[in-house]
Order: C-alpha cells, then sequence, then structure tokens
C-alpha cells in the first residue's frame, strides 16, 4: 500500500529482475522520483521499507510550518492504516473537503477559526430552527465537521508533532438527539404487511427483540447461539467496524426465532432471504425502500434498535443497562442519543415523579 507522508509518498515493494531484490519507489516533495534497493527477502525488504518511511516521517515531521491540507492528508493515512475502513470514510467526507476549501500553502500558524468558519458556511450551512425552535436541520452534520477538523490537530498533538492546536476555543454545535423510532402501534402495522414466516420478518422481529445492530443480526451463525445461557456471544473482530467481545441477551421470543432460523440454516448466517442468500446491506436497504412505498412513515434499518432502546427507555430502564444490551461501553451514547428525547417527555416525566413518592402516598 502507497504510504503518503505529507508531501512525500513511499510506494509499494516491487521485485526488480535485473538486479534480484525488492525496491520501492520514493516520490519527493519537488516530484522527483527515487528508487530505493530494499532487500533479496521479502520480509527483510518489507522491514527495510518501514525504515525509509520512518526515516522520512522524522525527517519531514509536521511542525507549525507543515501544511495544513498535508496534514490532513497525513492523519487520514494514519486512520486507514489503524482505525476500522468506516471511521475513515466518516473522517474522509469532511477533511477532504476541508482541505480543497483552504490555501494549498495554507500552514498550522496561519490557519484560523475564520477558515473552518468560511467551509462551513459554504460546504454545511446552518438552518433555521423550526416554529417550535427545536432542531437545527443539518445540526449534527455541521457538528461533525467541527470535530473531524479538530481532531486533526489534536491527533497531531498526541504524536507531539506540535504542541498546541490553532483552532483551541472553537465550538463544535451540540449534538441533536435522535427522534427516529417507530411506537409499537407503528410497527404492528409495518410486521402487518408480512407473513409470520417472512424472512424479512423474521429480521425486524429479532432485531426488535435485541436492540442489535443489523450487521450483528446480519452475521449471527448458529455457533454464536448460547441457547442455555440465552445469549448470543459474538467475538472481538467479528462485527464490521466493531471491536471487543459483544454479547446479546435473548428473551423468549428472540430464542424461538433464533431456534428456529438456526436449525433452518446450521451452517454460516441464520438470517437469510426468500433465496437463502444471507442478508447484505444492499438487500436490506432495498427491502426498506419497498416498505416505504406502503407506509406513511420513515424506516429503515437502524430504527429496529432505536425503537428497542426508547421502548427500554420509556418503560424505565436505567440508561446503563439499556446500553449494556446495546453493547456501549458506557451510558453516555444513550443518554445523548435516546435520553434526550425521553426526557422530554411530560408523561415520561410525570410518571418519575410518582415513583420517587417521597412521602409515601402513592400507594394509597
Amino acid at each position: 500500500m502507497r504510504v503518503r507522508l505529507g508531501d512525500w509518498t513511499v510506494g509499494d515493494k516491487y521485485w526488480k529482475k535485473s538486479h534480484k531484490a525488492f525496491y520501492c519507489e520514493v516520490t519527493k516533495p519537488d516530484g522527483r522520483r527515487d528508487q530505493r534497493k530494499l532487500d533479496a527477502d521479502a520480509e527483510q525488504a518489507e522491514v527495510k521499507r518501514a525504515a525509509v518511511i520512518s526515516a522520512i516521517r522524522d525527517e519531514g515531521a509536521p511542525s507549525p510550518e507543515y501544511k495544513v491540507r498535508n496534514l490532513c492528508y497525513l492523519f487520514l493515512d494514519w486512520l486507514k492504516a489503524n482505525r476500522a475502513d468506516k471511521t475513515y470514510v466518516w473522517y474522509f467526507r469532511y477533511l477532504d473537503s476541508f482541505a480543497n476549501s483552504i490555501p494549498l500553502t495554507l500552514t498550522i500558524k496561519e490557519l484560523k477559526r475564520s477558515h473552518v468558519e468560511n467551509w462551513l458556511t459554504r460546504v454545511f450551512p446552518a438552518k433555521p430552527t423550526n416554529k417550535k425552535g427545536e432542531r437545527k436541520k443539518g445540526q449534527n452534520t455541521r457538528r461533525g465537521a467541527v470535530v473531524a477538523v479538530k481532531r486533526v490537530f489534536s491527533w497531531a498533538i498526541e504524536m507531539e508533532y506540535i504542541a498546541a492546536s490553532p483552532l483551541t476555543g472553537l465550538k463544535a454545535p451540540a449534538a441533536v438527539p435522535r427522534k427516529d423510532f417507530l411506537t409499537r402501534e407503528q410497527w404492528q402495522v409495518v410486521l402487518g404487511h408480512y407473513e409470520t414466516d417472512d424472512p424479512f420478518r423474521e429480521f425486524l422481529e429479532f432485531s426488535l427483540y435485541t436492540g442489535c445492530r443489523p450487521q450483528e443480526t446480519r452475521i449471527i451463525t448458529a455457533l454464536h447461539a448460547d441457547f442455555p445461557g440465552k445469549k448470543v456471544r459474538l467475538l472481538d473482530g467479528e462485527i464490521p467496524g466493531k471491536e471487543g467481545n459483544r454479547e446479546i441477551p435473548l428473551i423468549d421470543e428472540a430464542i424461538v426465532i433464533l431456534r428456529k432460523a438456526a436449525l433452518k440454516h446450521p451452517d454460516g448466517p441464520v438470517f437469510r432471504n426468500e433465496d437463502g442468500n444471507p442478508w447484505t446491506p444492499t438487500a436490506l436497504n432495498s427491502r426498506f425502500t419497498r416498505l416505504r412505498k406502503k407506509i406513511p412513515f420513515r424506516a429503515f434499518s437502524y430504527l429496529t434498535r432505536h425503537s428497542a432502546a426508547t421502548n427500554m427507555l420509556e418503560n424505565g430502564a436505567s440508561a446503563g443497562a439499556v446500553a449494556k444490551i446495546l453493547g456501549h461501553k458506557d451510558a453516555t451514547m444513550v443518554l445523548q442519543t435516546y435520553g434526550a428525547h425521553i426526557d422530554r417527555c411530560d408523561q415520561h416525566l410525570l410518571v418519575c415523579l410518582k415513583k420517587a413518592d417521597p412521602l409515601g402516598k402513592s400507594a394509597g
């Protein structure tokens, strides 16, 4: 894989038959190309190529005079090598846009908050609030843009390239809680469009009963199921874009669905479409596209997870318990994503007050 180091680029190793050795090509800031001899042994050649990369990185390490554009792409290269593809794609969306909005020669010490603000205004303009003064459309996108750009400089500090960020004091817009969920009545309308044994309905019901991410439900096999323990166990590295082990609690309704699917498909993913093929993101999106033509409300893959979390909170589950069920490390995501909506629901607040019962009179 080619490695970009600011204005430098180090290519993949390749075999040079005439010299009976591996080489790599180094492109210098002025565009000149240099062929670096590595080794005749493939493993040693890779070690020496890593040494070439390290030497160039140390020699041309970012400093306050380093170009902001190059720092953005250096950070993206680091993400590609050290983080999930999904993370890289998320950052690339913002950073590639920002890097192309500033002057090519702009250095870190010359960067001002106005460069970020002007970029936001042009590319991610703020939308006015509605009549109730509620969420600004696109506010989470603007927040993501600011978070992505600021992360470049916090990373540069962690790497000891720079001592301080030029964007200190730049605040990201507040996150807007998601309101995307369906009530039990709405889910009954959705499920009413499918027969009881329809594969898509089984996928939806299992996801609703567990709060699974769609990518988790898609990869579950019979070997993952621990029916006596009432759990599904997914190992580190098995869930696309996620790290760590994952235990998914199973209530009886979910066990019935999973056991039936596992008996039908003992090898490979148990949840499959009508043709017997494992569900893919494209296939699920297609089914939801068709579903949206039949119902008067919005529907998409993650809606089952959002609905499960909202229902648990509305019925008194603690944010910590919901986080554990959903597979989050702590309750922060639950509180920010789902809790804000619940806490603004008048009926829920009244129920909480009644449960408090400070004088012990509610029982009577």
